[in-house]
């Protein structure tokens, strides 16, 4: 790192967060247990947005993009990469992402942009609805170091330990620009599924280990 490079660079999942406040009644009508996590499709998670009344509140989502957000809040110089859908979903991300002053450096895909639509229920139980959409088509080839450009600091979901190649390819491109890494582990089962992987560039690349005490 260069005493030039004062920026924080996120890379990883493009998704929005769709929010809305319902019932217990309706969640039942979508025979999902309350409080939990399931996959859908683009076309279920329309479906369900179809079928409530409420307007639903749409902000950036994705671990490292939340990151990013927060540094640019607070002033700093923020960059996010990642991969968003050709859609008003994805237009409404970086519209969003850059108002918040953060840079963006987003591929666009065909499929849908990524979201997780949480139904909010009176006792402020959150039950997620998830589709990844676009968030998983980054392309290693595209992942290069000027996209690390004056980047201090790299932060790296550890979502994207789930595609070893592309992880790989992120730790490269950051330390070949002058960055330091900090590789956050996302959650336990993610450890606990890359555990080798994990083993293997923690030592040679990571400068900052960001964990709870589970993932630890």
């Amino acid at each position: 790192m260069t005493d030039n490079n004062t920026r924080i660079t996120g890379i990883g999942s493009a998704l929005v967060d769709v929010l809305i406040n319902e019932s217990d009644a309706f969640l039942e009508t979508l025979g999902k247990e309350k409080g939990g996590m399931t996959y859908h499709d683009d076309a279920e998670i329309s479906n369900i947005l179809d079928k409530s009344l409420q307007k639903p509140l749409i902000v950036p989502g994705g671990a490292a993009c939340n990151t990013i957000v927060g540094v640019a809040n607070l002033g700093g110089q923020a960059r996010f990469i990642g991969t968003r859908g050709k859609d008003s979903f994805g237009d409404l991300f970086e519209k969003q992402i850059c108002a918040c002053g953060v840079e963006p450096e987003l591929s666009l895909s065909q499929t849908p942009t990524g979201k997780v639509l949480s139904v909010v229920t009176p006792d402020a139980q959150r039950s997620m609805f998830t589709d990844l959409g676009a968030s998983t088509q980054m392309d290693p080839g595209k992942i290069v170091p000027e996209l690390f450009a004056d980047t201090a600091i790299a932060v790296i979901e550890g979502y994207l330990l789930f595609n070893p190649g592309l992880m790989k390819t992120c730790l490269k491109a950051a330390k070949k620009a002058g960055a330091m890494v900090a590789l956050d582990l996302a959650s336990f089962e993610v450890v606990n599924a890359s555990k080798d992987l994990l083993d293997e560039i923690i030592e040679a690349h990571v400068d900052i280990l960001i964990a709870n005490e589970d993932e630890a």
